[in-house]
Formats: C-alpha cells, structure tokens, sequence
C-alpha cells in the first residue's frame, strides 16, 4: 500500500529529478520522531532510488545542544540516515546547536543564502506539527518569529526553557513547496484545533496552512475521521 510517506518520498525524487542538470535541490527537514519513517524508507526502500549528491541538506531547525545529545537534530538523522546514505559531507549543512544561539542564527541564514541566493528559498521544506501546534520550533504566541525579515531566529521552547534555532514562518513561506509530515492519531486534536482556529491568534502551523498556495499535509496512520479537510490539503 502506498503510504504519505512515500508519496512525499516521490515527490522529493520528482523535484531532484527535474533539477537534475541544472542545480543541486535544496532540502529542509525537521528534527523529532515523525521523520524516522522517512528516514526509514530513504535508507531502505528508496536506497539507490535518490540520488543524495544531487541534494544540499539543510534543517528547518535545531536544539541548541550537542550533536551527541539525545533531542539534537542533527545527531538523530546522522544515526538514521545519514550515515547508511552516500550524500557527499559538502552537501550537508547542518545547524549547530552547541553554538550561541543568536551568532549561529546569524551564521546560518548567512550561509543559506549563499546556497540558495538572496531571494529564492528552498525547493521542498518538510515540517512536522507539535501537539500545540507549534513547527518548525515557532511556538504559540512567538510573534516575533512569524513576521520577520529573517530566515533565522534563536527560540525559546515554553515548556522546559530550551533554546533552539528556527527557520521563521516568513521563511518557510519563501519555499516553493511546504510539506507537513504527521504520524497518528495523535495529531488529531491539534488538527482539529488549526481548523476551527481564528485566523487572528493562529497557531504557527495554521499561519502556515493559511498563507500557502503550496501546502500539502502527509499524514501517516492517519485516523478515520469523516468530514476532516483543510482547504482539500490532505494527501491520502
């Protein structure tokens, strides 16, 4: 049966392929658990399938903690993914998250620019959506990283004080597609939650999904659930 997961695989496959010849697709992936089944077929199913020299890796955010570190990004896809992959080392470009926050927010963006150039943003960002409905470590009520002039900003997770790196919301919006890739039924509340949520006070995966032409929702197992639809974004 083919899954979210690897209908958002193909259409990574798509976009390289197109670029194939002319330039390298620029990637963002996100950190936590949602992604190891991506991991999982990009290792497996799919080895041979992506041609990861072709791709410059980027993160749509990281914890400000060392690589070895448990909750670190970086250090997560190395043991999943990237070290059973051939991408070459120059086209990973990770965030790194044991340095000053504020400096290496300045030191990323720096760099994905000069990737990407000034004005274009990544070909395909993949997002995850925390059960408040935070992404892309932009949390409920951080205004100041919705609206901004920056592709980066240090942020604060509310709950236990952690700093971590952000790529803004007006960033995200610069890529040519945003994918969230959810896993679960327990998603299902704060789905909910982003439909029925007023367009004043959005939460940040909502501003999203508001302010996109390009939006597409990969739900992995996701639950039965009659009449749930945001603006037909669903990929079944």
């Amino acid at each position: 049966m083919i899954s979210p997961a690897h209908i958002l695989t193909e259409r990574l496959i798509y976009i390289s392929n197109k670029l194939d010849g002319i330039r390298r697709m620029n990637l963002a992936i996100s950190g936590g658990s949602s992604p190891d089944i991506l991991f999982f077929l990009w290792t497996g199913e799919y080895r041979g399938k992506i041609d990861w020299r072709n791709i410059n890796l980027f993160w749509v955010d990281e914890r400000c903690v060392n690589i070895d570190h448990p909750e670190s990004n970086y250090g997560r896809a190395y043991k999943k993914f990237l070290i059973k992959t051939d991408i070459p080392d120059e086209n990973i470009h990770r965030i790194k998250g044991e340095n000053n926050p504020d400096k290496e927010a300045e030191n990323y963006e720096k760099r994905v620019k000069e990737a990407l150039g000034v004005n274009r943003g990544f070909d395909l960002v993949i997002l995850g959506i925390g059960e408040d409905g935070h992404t892309s470590s932009v949390f409920p009520g951080q205004l100041e990283l919705f609206e901004t002039s920056r592709l980066y900003l240090p942020s604060t997770n509310p709950y236990n004080g952690q700093r971590r790196i952000s790529l803004t919301l007006s960033g995200i919006l610069n890529s040519k597609e945003i994918s969230f890739f959810i896993r679960g039924s327990s998603k299902l509340k704060v789905i909910e939650e982003i439909i029925k949520r007023d367009k004043e006070e959005p939460l940040p995966a909502a501003y999203i999904i508001n302010r996109s032409s390009n939006a597409k929702i990969y739900w992995n197992e996701a639950p039965a659930v009659a009449g749930l639809d945001i603006n037909s974004i669903f990929v079944k």
